[in-house]
């Protein structure tokens, strides 16, 4: 819209509309800068709430992804628990077997010695 075109009255009705503030005595000139200026103020407002939006919405990002993290070295160790878990039974295990073997030697050594 080309403001240079509108009458002094349609001008003074859009500042009234947009809730801008105006002389009645003002000319034509001086309400169509008036007006420019709300709309360069209005666009930086805008520009600045969109940058506000995504610095908002940057901590929960880097929430979001300090919690994808985490859950992967919760997995991790739970991985790792069940691994010692499983070496600790074959110890285990292999300390009975062991066991039972140091029991058959002194067995066997006993029966030798018996025998001789």
């Amino acid at each position: 819209m080309n403001r240079k075109e509108i009458s002094v009255k349609k001008l003074q009705e859009e500042c009234k509309k947009r809730n801008i503030g105006f002389m009645t005595s003002w000319t034509k000139a001086a309400l169509i800068k008036r007006l420019e200026d709300e709309d360069n103020r209005d666009k930086e407002i805008l520009k600045l709430k969109k940058q506000l939006a995504k610095i908002k919405q940057e901590p929960k990002n880097l929430l979001d992804r300090a919690q994808m993290s985490l859950m992967k070295y919760k997995n991790y160790k739970k991985q790792l628990e069940g691994e010692i878990k499983t070496l600790h039974n074959e110890k285990v295990r292999l300390g009975q077997i062991w066991l039972e073997n140091n029991t058959n030697i002194a067995e066997t050594e006993s029966l030798i010695k018996s025998l001789i």
